[in-house]
């Protein structure tokens, strides 16, 4: 495992994955350094309509959550898929 790398500010958001595949959407997904400021996130849908996006960042340490990850859906009609699991197609 890898020391963790200094907090970056949301401007400064670092591109995970994009994921395509057969019939699957493809994804992309944003690592913000808090959760803090995954959780603050309001995006703009109606700039990204057809958007598929992801964002993850680490809870503070002794937390008992790892990490906060929001997904937000527009090109299917989904504002923000509140349990994430359409990100793992």
């Amino acid at each position: 495992m890898s020391a963790k790398s200094p907090p970056r500010s949301a401007s400064a958001a670092t591109p995970c994955r994009h994921t395509s595949g057969g019939q699957r959407p493809g994804w992309a997904v944003v690592q913000l350094a808090a959760a803090e400021e995954v959780l603050a996130l309001e995006p703009d849908l109606s700039a990204i309509p057809d958007a598929m996006v992801g964002a993850i960042g680490a809870c503070p340490d002794g937390s008992q959550y790892a990490s906060e990850m929001r997904t937000f859906a527009p090109r299917l009609d989904v504002a923000e898929d509140l349990v994430c699991g359409s990100i793992t197609l």
